[in-house]
């Protein structure tokens, strides 16, 4: 099978804007659950080597069609911040009618601090982050909401997304959880709290 380079896909489906290609990052090949390929978070997936993906042309579709905040929104986030530079790949959370959250997923416990004070501009534009690590929730940074009263509704609405989506997640999930803790005994779960709100 022939075995396609990061760096070649200029085929990436979001909108990608100021030239930005994923080119030799594949972080979001280890950060996230890839349930159709039996794949944990914080695990690369076994199809993707040092350079490539050996299942490129036949990967699944939640492969084909994912990109990252750092490809779509430039504006937020700067060039240096593509996600195999900072280990965190920043994935869009919007619906209509919620409050615009981004999740915020660690290659590696502790990679958020170092970008933490410069998303500053991005909390005060509205937007609020979960720093997940794991696939696990850990941290909540809420907006700088103009009221009490719209903090307490943005924290309320992140926490039924952050639900909802484990409920999605959990049955696929769980038999693979449960083989990580197998082959990982010694697995801690971190429950380590920043300045944001623990969901631990």
């Amino acid at each position: 099978m022939t075995k396609r380079s990061f760096a070649e896909d200029d085929k990436v489906v979001v909108p990608v804007h100021d030239g930005r290609r994923c080119g030799h990052c594949k972080l979001c090949c280890k950060v996230f659950v890839i349930c159709e390929l039996n794949k944990l978070a914080g695990e690369w997936c076994r199809h993707c080597p040092t350079k490539g993906c050996d299942i490129y042309e036949s990967r699944p579709d939640v492969c084909k069609l994912y990109g990252c905040m750092w490809l779509a929104r430039p504006k937020l986030l700067p060039r240096e911040f593509r996600p195999d530079k900072i280990g965190v790949v920043f994935n869009e959370c919007c619906e209509a009618g919620m409050f615009p959250l981004i999740e915020a997923h660690e290659s590696c416990k502790g990679a958020f601090r170092k970008v933490n004070k410069h998303m500053e501009p991005v909390l005060r534009k509205g937007w609020g982050i979960v720093v997940c690590h794991v696939g696990k929730p850990h941290t909540i940074f809420p907006p700088h909401c103009e009221t009490p009263t719209e903090r307490d509704e943005w924290l309320k609405q992140a926490l039924q997304r952050l639900v909802e989506r484990c409920q999605i997640t959990a049955a696929a999930v769980a038999g693979m959880e449960a083989e990580r803790e197998r082959r990982h005994p010694d697995l801690a779960d971190d429950k380590t709290v920043e300045d944001g709100v623990s969901v631990s």
